[in-house]
């Protein structure tokens, strides 16, 4: 009854003010029945229990989850793309768990466009040969997805792999034409969210046949085509391919975005904590002219505003070797190619590249025909072909003056190669850096030009590679406390290092290593029966890790939280007053470690009142009737469980571990996950935990049991590769809207 009133009122467009709750009601997804999780029970394309049927039957506002009998296993499409048309939650195990693949006969997932906005969400899966279906004389779009509704997609701790839009191009105008080998977007006002993803070797485009346009290409991994908003966060880009070879056509093989490309709609681009590598966009020019050329080897986006921060672009290219057309295979952008207003800051655009043998091939690292800023940003390694211009940096000048117009903040631009670091002089203050030598100039900045050091890319802590400065950099403590224009560097050290009083130019803060110290005070004081948590603090660089010994009272814990704080939480059980002296030891390699004597007190609970009743009338003979006895609402709990079986060796594998968590009312659980080892300093071996898993944050609408896929962290993978045994603590928290938090609950597994 509901679903037909949401229908027949938008579908009128009856925006009148009676109606206007009823609107709301619709547009918010709610039904007159509560939303339920449906189960997919087998690896089947059809029938009862396959992923199809339980779309098919699902009710708006479901969640769709897998037997675990599904892990490991792969569902094979063989009857084309599913349809979605309704608001959808689809949670799979984990991208190592569980693939959808399409054989590259279809697309795999459709959210069609009902006249109504659908907010769907898909995580932990992998999508793997997809592809777009044909469209005559237009581009292909979407081998994996294909966003046609104008309400929100969510995509998180996914995997997409292999899928394609637009094949080989023929003799027809158009053939071969793609937009978004992975994804694509045309939903006019959505917003589509991307965290904790995977896109490696998807394809928009293929090789140019004779036919306009054929084997063109836009946004090998996502085409966003549309007017909302794209956001992507902790997200991996690897050779994905827009656009393929020229061939005998004009804009054959012609490409932009060889990993994302949103250039159309005037859609809003935000990127964080990412990675591109090895992306490209074009290839080798054919005889037609333009055919081959080539817009960001990485990124093409348009009007915007675009912001970029936290990233790094490395082995992108646009563009190839030159055909025999005119123009052809010529390059823009090797990691970014940008029409609108862009900011980039925090981030490091090292070893990409324009052009080819004998074409022309311009802005090595950035080319931007609109406005940018870039503040903090490393620019190193870049190339350009002979015939281009900008090795690291074009800047347009629309007014025709001969200064581009891009703004420099504390940024380095060395050692890019092929033409000169800057086309054009960029407006900057007196903090940014050109190199490698003296007489490199092109960029105009205030500073004298200096080689600034650079160490080779590489992971050094955080979630994206770096150059290191080295101790001698000319670029270590330049910019004054006052004047540095960003509070982290690009992997989350604070700007300055702790004590100093000038911040350091680029991507990268130096940090000197300090011992840690504990700042917070060395005592708390809980009270039975009542929920409550101290913040522990520690400073130092880098950032200390925290470790408690010492006894706890029931019903409390102690967490490290990673960033140089630890949460001493819980709420301490009946019988657990007292007094407990415990510990807390910061360490960071660098000696001494930090230890904190530390005294915990817990109060008995507060005696319960006993009140005599009100002066008045004396009750009416006889009993009276209490009414029906209340029920006290349970305390909030969780339970966290899983994750037997799994080897070390698998988890460094997959660099995933699967945990189940298990709520008693809606709640908003976190999880991290931490290994216990043991540190040898040059005093004494000493055992602390440290974090090795991405924070992970689940909601759950209602009681019950989720599957929770932690993901290793580089800093991980790397501490966890040369052991043969380790200890993993899982710790997990959950709070309700109320405020109320749940008792932290660990889950200790013993892995080899």
């Amino acid at each position: 009854m509901f679903s037909s009133i949401c229908s027949e009122t938008l579908g009128r467009r009856t925006f009148l003010t009676l109606a206007s709750g009823v609107i709301m009601a619709c547009l918010l997804g709610l039904t007159a029945s509560a939303a339920t999780a449906a189960t997919v029970t087998n690896a089947g394309d059809a029938g009862p229990g396959s992923l199809r049927a339980v779309i098919a039957a699902a009710d708006d506002g479901d969640t769709i989850v897998f037997d675990a009998s599904l892990d490991g296993e792969t569902i094979d499409l063989t009857s084309g793309e599913i349809a979605i048309d309704k608001s959808l939650a689809i949670e799979g195990p984990g991208p190592s768990q569980l693939t959808i693949d399409a054989g590259h006969d279809s697309r795999i997932f459709t959210l069609v466009d009902v006249n109504l906005p659908i907010a769907v969400s898909i995580s932990g899966l992998t999508l793997a040969n997809g592809m777009a279906p044909d469209r005559p004389a237009a581009p292909d779009r979407g081998g994996a997805i294909e966003q046609a509704s104008d309400g929100p997609l969510t995509i998180s701790d996914m995997t997409f792999s292999g899928n394609a839009s637009g094949g080989a191009g023929g003799d027809g105008q158009g053939s071969g034409f793609g937009n978004g080998g992975a994804i694509h977007v045309s939903a006019w006002s959505g917003a589509t969210s991307i965290s904790d993803s995977t896109f490696v070797a998807n394809t928009a485009g293929g090789p140019g046949g004779v036919g306009l346009n054929s084997g063109r290409g836009s946004g090998g991994a996502i085409n966003d085509d549309g007017g909302g908003t794209l956001t992507i966060s902790g997200s991996t880009f690897t050779a994905n391919r827009a656009g393929g070879h020229g061939g005998g056509g004009i804009d054959s093989g012609a490409a932009s975005g060889g990993a994302l490309s949103v250039a159309g709609g005037g859609g809003q681009l935000t990127i964080s904590d990412s990675t591109f590598e090895a992306n490209s966009a074009g290839g080798d020019g054919g005889a037609g002219s333009n055919s081959g050329d080539a817009l960001g080897g990485a990124l093409e986006i348009g009007l915007g505003p675009h912001v970029i921060s936290g990233s790094t672009f490395t082995g992108n290219r646009a563009g190839g070797d030159s055909g025999t057309g005119a123009s052809s295979a010529d390059g823009r952008g090797g990691a970014i190619y940008a029409t609108g207003s862009l900011s980039v800051s925090n981030s490091t655009l090292v070893s990409n590249a324009t052009g080819g043998d004998n074409s022309d091939g311009s802005g090595g690292a950035i080319m931007s025909t609109g406005s940018a800023i870039l503040t903090n940003v490393t620019i190193s390694g870049n190339s350009a072909s002979e015939e281009g211009e900008g090795a690291g940096i074009y800047g347009d000048n629309p007014l025709g003056v001969q200064v581009a117009e891009v703004t420099a903040r504390a940024t380095i631009v060395a050692g890019n190669t092929g033409a000169e670091n800057c086309n054009l002089p960029v407006e900057s203050s007196s903090y940014s850096i050109e190199g490698p030598s003296s007489s490199d100039t092109s960029c105009g900045f205030s500073r004298p030009s200096a080689d600034p050091l650079l160490a080779t890319l590489a992971d050094n802590g955080g979630p994206t590679e770096t150059r290191a400065l080295q101790p001698s950099s000319p670029a270590v403590d330049v910019v004054p406390l006052a004047q540095c224009p960003t509070s982290t560097d690009q992997r989350g050290e604070p700007r300055p290092e702790p004590g100093a009083a000038f911040c350091d130019i680029g991507a990268f803060e130096r940090q000197d290593p300090v011992a840690p110290t504990i700042t917070s005070g060395a005592a708390a004081t809980f009270q039975v029966g009542t929920n409550g948590s101290f913040t522990i603090v520690a400073k130092g660089g880098p950032t200390p890790s925290l470790s408690q010994t010492g006894e706890l009272p029931s019903g409390m814990s102690f967490t490290d939280n990673g960033d140089g704080t630890g949460s001493l939480a819980g709420t301490p059980a009946t019988g657990t007053d007292g007094v407990y002296p415990i510990a807390f030891e910061a360490s960071n390699g660098t000696s001494p470690d930090a230890v904190q004597s530390f005294t915990l007190t817990v109060k008995p609970a507060p005696p319960i009142p006993i009140t005599d009743p009100p002066p008045g009338d004396p009750p009416p003979d006889g009993p009276t009737d209490p009414g029906p006895p209340s029920t006290p609402r349970p305390p909030l709990a969780l339970q966290l469980t899983g994750g037997e079986g799994r080897t070390l060796r698998k988890l460094l594998r997959t660099g995933k571990l699967v945990v189940a968590a298990r709520v008693n009312e809606a709640a908003r659980v976190t999880l991290t996950g931490r290994a216990r080892l043991r540190v040898q300093t040059r005093s004494r071996a000493t055992t602390r935990l440290i974090r090795v898993f991405k924070i992970k944050t689940t909601r759950f609408s209602a009681a019950g049991k989720k599957r929770v896929t932690l993901v290793l962290t580089r800093k991980g993978q790397k501490a966890l590769r040369d052991l043969d045994e380790v200890r993993l603590v899982i710790a997990g928290k959950a709070v309700d809207a109320t405020g109320q938090r749940a008792p932290l609950d660990r889950r200790v597994l013993d892995l080899s």
